[in-house]
């Protein structure tokens, strides 16, 4: 392997586990701003831009609001909720529900972007998923697993099928590599891909219900979004850690 590609390596599996980080963008639904009702042009947190949502304003058929995900699935299944709360979509009789928004801080360098995804039951054929820019994960009723797409098209993820939850993480090293993982919060089971070439730069986050069914327990959440940045500090000692490794692989 070459020295060019190890390092790479390196900087992703570094990543969330050894750098110090803080949060450049944060927001969760239970933010004051958001009241219960469609989201569409609310912004709450920083370092994003304000709801979009399509339905502009709901109705019988679409739209989004704040509840416990708790209610989804079963009915009391596990939960993305931030104090009770998280964003959640239904879409029923042929309809569409979407939440997106902008990621308006600078996205160059070491990054990771991280949300929590909880659909419910979703009707045979249709669907309910999330995308960070490109990077798509989500589930097509009638199928066991989750699918992905990272830009070649849909593709089996191997995750089996969950009302509970699930946590994504996007890191992007700042040298063109990638990892995207996603985890079942009821099994901790984790599907991961990743690249060291290629990065598709995120700018856009977003949730989407596509006609997965009526009632409570076929609508889909999405909660907790954050980005985070290297603190200066762990990004130095990383500098070192790696310049010391080189010293090594050249003695």
């Amino acid at each position: 392997m070459k020295l060019s590609v190890q390092l790479v390596t390196i900087a992703l599996m570094v990543g969330s586990a050894s750098i110090a980080k803080a949060y450049i963008a944060f927001d969760d639904a239970s933010d004051p701003v958001y009241t219960g009702g469609n989201i569409h042009g609310l912004n709450g947190g920083y370092g994003l831009g304000p709801w979009t949502s399509i339905p502009a304003t709901n109705s019988n058929t679409a739209g989004n609001f704040q509840y416990t995900s708790s209610q989804n699935g079963n009915g009391a299944s596990g939960n993305i909720d931030s104090a009770g709360k998280s964003w959640g979509l239904y879409a029923n009789s042929n309809s569409f529900s979407q939440i997106y928004r902008a990621i308006t801080v600078p996205m160059t360098g070491y990054r990771v972007v991280e949300l929590d995804f909880d659909n419910g039951w979703i009707d045979v054929g249709q669907s309910a998923y999330f995308s960070i820019g490109s990077y798509y994960f989500g589930f097509t009723g009638g199928q066991s697993n989750y699918s992905y797409d990272t830009g070649a098209g849909l593709v089996d993820s191997g995750l089996p099928f969950s009302t509970d939850g699930l946590h994504a993480k996007l890191i992007l090293n700042g040298s063109g590599g990638w990892n995207f993982s996603v985890t079942s919060l009821a099994t901790n089971s984790v599907w991961a891909s990743a690249q060291l070439s290629g990065a598709n730069i995120p700018t856009l986050i977003s949730a989407t219900n596509i006609n997965a069914g009526f009632g409570a327990s076929n609508n889909a959440y999405i909660n907790n979004i954050r980005v985070t940045a290297p603190e200066p500090g762990s990004m130095i000692a990383l500098g070192v850690g790696v310049a010391a490794w080189i010293r090594r692989r050249r003695k």
